[in-house]
Formats: structure tokens, C-alpha cells, sequence
């Protein structure tokens, strides 16, 4: 079986993430950032709202207490998630977070192979690990500041990212991809209400329109992702989760004037070279596949 599909959606989830960081980092920053996202969920159940009270009215409250435990898991897991990153970001800096944030993948793709009992190529270990590397030499993490409160933090965040997209998977099997979304925002805002409140500042009608934005790109974001994992296994996406580097060093350089370093070119030519390997590997099954299908068709013909 081949998974291009699923590779290409899951580029699309990194662009997309892209986009929503960029946007973010245009809104005020002495706005929270538990506001901000108690907001963007607000913006995008709006937005999920139309197809889906379009297309899918008789199945929103049609599910049974299994799939709403799965929603209020991931969404919980979502804020859990979000909370551990701004104490990591607060404690040892955006620098060292940023490194840590991408064991996210390698938790993801263990539970995925204890959980799930996906088979783990060879090709996609080694990928994973070439791509952590590529990271570590632009980012140079301090293996003091991981052992620390706030590196343990970090790695309290990658757990429960990793857990949101294991429930993600599972879930992949029988909802439908925008009722997941609706609930998972409704969900998400729910639990992050008593900190929004705690919390709130004043906010401008255009930081609410780049919000609504955000929350556009958010809905879609969520829909993407969960496509993704529907088409492919976890363990034969997450090495594309280090090209997230590769796009935020891109746009961070096109539209906030940041400069791209020679350790940056140096660390995204390695991650590239590893996520195009997988990709190219998976296109030649694909290319096998259809040969094969090609011949047995032919002796399906030749036998009548």
C-alpha cells in the first residue's frame, strides 16, 4: 500500500501550521497566549460550523460516550499541551523549547508501534533520527536546560501532542472528519475557559480580525491533519513533521525579516534530504504497485 496521499496531506498540516504561527506572531504580544487560543477555537467552531450543519446535521449529537471521551481526551491533552509549552518557553527560552518540541514525533511514533501496532520501517527510523540531528545543529540545545524544570516541561508537551495524535488516529476509524474538528474545538475552549477568563486583556477589532483568520486556518488545519492520518500510518508521516522547520525558517525570513543562517541551510538540507528519501521511496511503490496491478489485470483477461 502506498501513502502519497497521506504525505501530501500532511505537508499541506505544516503549511498551514506555517501560516497560523506567522499570523500569531503578528497579533500583540502582550496578549496571552491561552487567550489567544481560547479565541481561535471560538473563531473555529464558527467556521466548522457551516459545513458541517451543512453536511453532517443528523450525526453531531448522534455520538455515543466513548467518542466524547475521545474528544474531551485530545482536546484536554491539546491544552495540557499548550500550558507545558509557554512554562517551557518562560523557563529556558524559545531556543531550547523549540529543540525539544520535536521529540514530539519521535513519542508519537513510539506510541504509535506500543499502540496502535504500527510496523516502523527502517527507512522511517532513520529519517526520524537524521532529521533530529539536522535539528540539533541549527538549534543546539543545552542538555542542562533539558534536565531542568522547563526542559521537563517541554517534554510533558511533546507527550501530550503525541497522545492528542495517537486518539487522533483512532479516531480516524469512525468519525467523520468535520464533526471531530467541531468537537475538538468545543472541547478545547471549554477546558480553557477558566484560564481565559483569569487571563483576558484588552484586544483591538484588528487583532480580532487576524484572530478569525487564525481560526479559519485552524479549522482547516484540524480537518488536514486528521485526513492525513485517515490515509497514511503515523510512523510513515512523522518524519515530515521536521519539514515544519524548513517552512517556519522559510516564512519567518519572507515575512518577518529574520535571517537565515548558515547553520539553518546546513540543519534543512538534512532534514529535507531525509523527508524526500521517504517520499520517493513511497513513490516507487507506488509505481510497483501499479505495475502489479497492471499484470494481474492482464492475467485476469488472458484467463477468461
Amino acid at each position: 500500500m502506498t501513502y502519497a496521499k497521506g504525505i501530501l496531506l500532511k505537508l499541506l498540516n505544516i503549511a498551514l501550521f506555517t501560516a497560523i504561527s506567522i499570523l500569531s506572531a503578528r497579533v500583540g504580544r502582550d496578549l496571552h497566549k491561552l487567550q489567544l487560543f481560547w479565541m481561535i477555537c471560538a473563531f473555529a467552531i464558527i467556521v466548522v460550523s457551516i459545513p458541517m450543519l451543512l453536511f453532517n446535521k443528523q450525526q453531531l449529537f448522534a455520538l455515543n460516550c466513548k467518542s466524547f471521551l475521545g474528544f474531551a481526551l485530545r482536546s484536554l491533552c491539546n491544552v495540557l499541551g499548550m500550558w507545558a509549552w509557554l512554562e517551557a518557553i518562560s523557563h529556558i527560552g524559545a531556543n531550547t523549547s523549540s529543540a525539544i518540541s520535536y521529540m514530539t514525533p519521535i513519542f508519537t511514533t513510539v506510541l504509535a508501534v506500543l499502540l496502535l501496532k504500527e510496523k516502523l520501517a527502517t527507512s522511517c527510523l532513520l529519517a526520524i533520527m537524521t532529521s533530529f540531528v539536522g535539528l540539533c545543529v541549527v538549534l543546539q540545545p543545552s542538555s542542562l536546560d533539558m534536565l531542568s524544570y522547563g526542559g521537563m516541561m517541554g517534554l510533558f508537551s511533546c507527550l501530550m501532542w503525541a497522545v492528542h495524535d495517537i486518539v487522533c488516529k483512532k479516531q480516524t476509524f469512525k468519525e467523520q472528519h468535520f464533526i471531530q474538528a467541531w468537537y475538538v474545538f468545543l472541547f478545547s475552549m471549554i477546558i480553557s475557559t477558566p484560564s481565559m477568563l483569569l487571563l483576558w486583556q484588552p484586544i483591538s477589532s484588528y487583532e480580532v480580525s487576524i484572530i478569525a483568520l487564525i481560526g479559519a486556518i485552524a479549522a482547516a488545519n484540524v480537518v488536514v491533519i486528521f485526513l492525513a492520518y485517515k490515509a497514511a500510518p503515523i510512523t510513515v508521516l512523522m518524519p515530515f513533521s521536521y519539514c515544519k522547520f524548513i517552512f517556519m525558517a522559510i516564512a519567518a525570513y519572507i515575512f518577518l525579516d529574520e535571517n537565515i543562517m548558515a547553520n539553518t541551510i546546513a540543519g534543512a538540507l538534512i532534514i529535507a534530504s531525509s523527508s524526500a528519501y521517504i517520499f520517493y521511496n513511497q513513490s516507487k511503490m507506488q509505481q510497483l504497485e501499479r505495475v502489479t496491478n497492471r499484470k494481474n489485470f492482464a492475467k485476469t483477461l488472458a484467463s477468461k
